[in-house]
């Protein structure tokens, strides 16, 4: 997972990450930037973070039918985050 202030998302030709314009779209949403999920060099999801009391709270919505089959290693680095975080609890909705 990439967080919405990565370099690599700070890149300025986003053809080159996300070739989809409508991913592009949400990815780099003017208000309210998202994170990427990647599985090998292909963006697979978004991911948005929140942090609630000592909770990660994240929405996660998959984009690519590959990233349903790596949903229990989307869910290990979810714990991975929130435990570099210091946060003792993780809730993910999926989308």
């Amino acid at each position: 997972m990439l967080s919405p202030g990565d370099p690599l998302l700070q890149m300025r030709d986003r053809d080159l990450l996300v070739p989809d314009a409508k991913l592009q779209r949400v990815v780099w949403k003017n208000l309210a930037p998202a994170g990427v999920v990647l599985i090998g060099t292909d963006v697979a999801g978004v991911v948005r973070a929140q942090k609630k009391q000592d909770t990660l709270a994240l929405r996660i919505e998959l984009v690519a039918a590959s990233a349903r089959k790596a949903r229990s290693a989307v869910e290990e680095e979810a714990g991975r985050l929130a435990e570099a975080r210091g946060l003792g609890r993780l809730t993910i909705a999926w989308t």
